[in-house]
């Protein structure tokens, strides 16, 4: 998800659950993972799927979630933003509960524009090598001053070689 360059925020979205973007921003519900919440979970949706299979969206949020939710970075930035409360005790409890609640429900996503729209936006080079910029030299103050410091000392080192150059004509 970092990779992506797609701030990650949480947002009350207008229909609910469903999460959206808008051009590089995705805002997601807030969600409060406990013990219980797989099996409340899977509880609602299938109430959904049988009384409302036409407006799933508890399940096509947890669908969402379990296509953002890979590995335990990816639990650990949506606690960073405040769009998952984990109540668990580890965060890999977390991600085996999101790649497992979906399985064995087939759904036609709504959001299936959102997820192409992050896909098209991350396949850009210039998107990935500004994430890695901003990860590896602007990620705090420290590195962002010390990475500036480094750019004006190479371009006055640039100037004096020009000017020692051009003295010795």
């Amino acid at each position: 998800m970092r990779e992506s360059w797609t701030e990650i925020t949480l947002g009350k979205s207008k229909s609910g659950w469903l999460p959206w973007l808008e051009i590089t921003e995705l805002r997601i519900p807030q969600i409060s993972i406990s013990p219980y919440t797989e099996c409340v979970f899977k509880n609602i949706m299938a109430f959904e799927l049988f009384y409302y299979p036409t407006d799933t969206k508890l399940c096509h949020y947890a669908d969402m979630m379990d296509r953002l939710i890979d590995t335990t970075e990816d639990v650990d930035l949506l606690v960073e933003k405040e769009i998952i409360i984990n109540r668990l005790s580890d965060a890999e409890l977390v991600v085996k509960m999101f790649n497992g609640i979906c399985k064995d429900i087939t759904l036609t996503p709504p959001y299936t524009e959102v997820i192409r729209q992050m896909k098209a936006h991350y396949r850009q080079p210039w998107n990935r090598w500004k994430t890695t910029l901003k990860r590896t030299y602007f990620s705090d103050i420290w590195t962002s001053t010390a990475s500036f410091a480094v750019v004006f000392i190479l371009i006055l080192t640039i100037i004096q070689a020009v000017c020692s150059i051009l003295q010795i004509k």
